[in-house]
C-alpha cells in the first residue's frame, strides 16, 4: 500500500454538525450534540460579550463606570482636617512618572464621584459605582491618579494617615444590557508610583505594592509633607476587549457533547467555529444555530 506525500499534507475542511433543542427555559442546562468534531472547536454563546459578530470589536459607546476599595487609619492631630486622599485625572500627562511631569500637567479632582473612607480602622470602604463617561469626551484617553497630600508633622503632635487601595475596576455598560464589558482592572493596569514630596522611603511615605496584595501608603511617622501619586497607565475608556469564544477542544481531545446554561430570556445566535490545523495549513468552518430561552 502506497500513500503519496500530498495526502499527508492535505488539510481537510471541517465537516462537523451540531444539534440542540431550539427552545429551553432560563436556568435549564442545554446540551449541544456534536458529530465529527474537528481538531479544534470553539463556542460563542450569543450572550452579551460573547457574540461571534463582535469578535473584532474594540470600541463601543455606553456608560463608563469606575469603582475601587479604599481603607485608612490614623490621621491624628491637625491631620484629621485634611482628608489626604483625592482622585484625579489628566488627559495631557505625558506618562513619564516624574514629579516634574505631574506638575506640568492639568489634573481635575473627581473625588466627588466616589465614596471615600471616613473611618480610621483599616475597614475597607467601597467607592460605589462612579460614572466617568464625561472623562471620555471625544474619545480621549486619560490617566487616573490616587493622590495623597498630607502635611501633619509628628514633631507638632500629628500623625499622617495610612491608606490602602484595591479592587480597581473600570467597565462599560450598554443600554438594555444587564452585564458590562471590561475596560481595565487592577491587574490589567500598569501602575506608576511617583514620590513628589517626602522621604521616598521604600516601605513608608510612598505608595507600594504591599505583601498583602494591595497598594499601601503609610506616612504615619512622617515629620514632613507627603505628596505621593499612584497613577494608571493611559486608558482608552471606550476600548473593550473583542468578544471571546470558549475553547471546547484541542487537537487530541474527543468531544461529542457540550452543556451550557443561559441565565436570561431571549433569542440567541449560537456560533461554533471549527478548525483543522496542521503545519501545512488551516481550514475553518462556522456553524450557527438559534436558541430561544424562555422565562
Amino acid at each position: 500500500m502506497f500513500t503519496s506525500c500530498e495526502d499527508f499534507e492535505e488539510v481537510k475542511t471541517p465537516d462537523f454538525e451540531v444539534s440542540v433543542k431550539q427552545s429551553i427555559a432560563v436556568g435549564e442546562e442545554v446540551e449541544f450534540t456534536i458529530e465529527n468534531a474537528p481538531n479544534f472547536l470553539s463556542f460563542y454563546s450569543g450572550e452579551f460579550g460573547k457574540e461571534y459578530q463582535y469578535r473584532d470589536r474594540t470600541n463601543i459607546e455606553g456608560t463608563v463606570n469606575m469603582s475601587f476599595d479604599c481603607a485608612q487609619n490614623y490621621q491624628n492631630g491637625t491631620s484629621r482636617s485634611n482628608p489626604g486622599l483625592s482622585i484625579q485625572y489628566s488627559s495631557d500627562y505625558d506618562g513619564s512618572g516624574t514629579a516634574a511631569a505631574i506638575a506640568a500637567s492639568n489634573w481635575t479632582d473627581i473625588s466627588d464621584k466616589f465614596i471615600l473612607p471616613t473611618n480610621r480602622t483599616y475597614e475597607w470602604t467601597n467607592s460605589g459605582i462612579g460614572d466617568i463617561t464625561d472623562l471620555a469626551a471625544e474619545g480621549q484617553s486619560v490617566y487616573i491618579a490616587f493622590k495623597i497630600l498630607a502635611e501633619g508633622k509628628t514633631s507638632e503632635g500629628n500623625r499622617q494617615g495610612e491608606y490602602r487601595f484595591n479592587n480597581f475596576v473600570i467597565d462599560l455598560s450598554v443600554a438594555g444590557k444587564t452585564t458590562t464589558l471590561p475596560v481595565t482592572d487592577l491587574e490589567s493596569t500598569e501602575w506608576q508610583t511617583v514620590n513628589v514630596q517626602g522621604s521616598g522611603d521604600a516601605n513608608t511615605n510612598e505608595w507600594i505594592w504591599w505583601s498583602n496584595d494591595f497598594f499601601r501608603m503609610n506616612g504615619t511617622s512622617a515629620d514632613f509633607t507627603n505628596e505621593d501619586w499612584l497613577i494608571t497607565d493611559k486608558i482608552n475608556l471606550t476600548a473593550v476587549l473583542p468578544d471571546q469564544a470558549i475553547s471546547l477542544k484541542s487537537y487530541s481531545e474527543r468531544l461529542e457533547s457540550f452543556k451550557h446554561i443561559y441565565s436570561e430570556a431571549g433569542v440567541y445566535t449560537v456560533t461554533f467555529v471549527g478548525n483543522n490545523t496542521t503545519v501545512y495549513g488551516n481550514e475553518e468552518d462556522v456553524k450557527e444555530l438559534t436558541i430561544e430561552v424562555l422565562e
